[in-house]
């Protein structure tokens, strides 16, 4: 990984930047107030997760196959689909309901069109 950041500071060099400049502006949009870091945690989750159902199966000498794509239908899913389209129009807690139980349906039928 260093590799890459020292790599990344000779092209910001290269440029004309100032390396520490950028990545203190890069930390600080990022884990500088409380929105950055729930953005950081928002995109980090579904990875951590689909982390550990590939890790926790295989602690017990399980094998999960399709861990990597059983978290799309949850990522894309019910976002897109009800959360822009009745997230205004609904209370918050009926919105999270409709949200969880669109997720809870979308995903059998995405993963069911590769059964066919």
């Amino acid at each position: 990984m260093f590799i890459f950041i020292f790599i990344f500071i000779f092209f910001l060099l290269a440029v004309g930047a100032d390396p520490v400049e950028t990545y203190r502006t890069m930390l600080l949009s990022s884990l500088g107030d409380w929105y950055g870091l729930s953005e950081v945690l928002l995109r980090a989750t579904p990875f951590v997760l689909t982390g550990l159902a590939t890790v926790l199966p295989a602690q017990a000498r399980l094998v999960n196959v399709g861990a990597e794509g059983a978290r799309w239908p949850w990522a894309r899913w019910p976002p897109p689909r009800w959360a822009h389209c009745w997230g205004d129009r609904l209370p918050m807690p009926l919105a999270l309901v409709a949200l969880l139980a669109a997720g809870t349906l979308g995903a059998p039928m995405w993963d069911s069109r590769s059964a066919a």
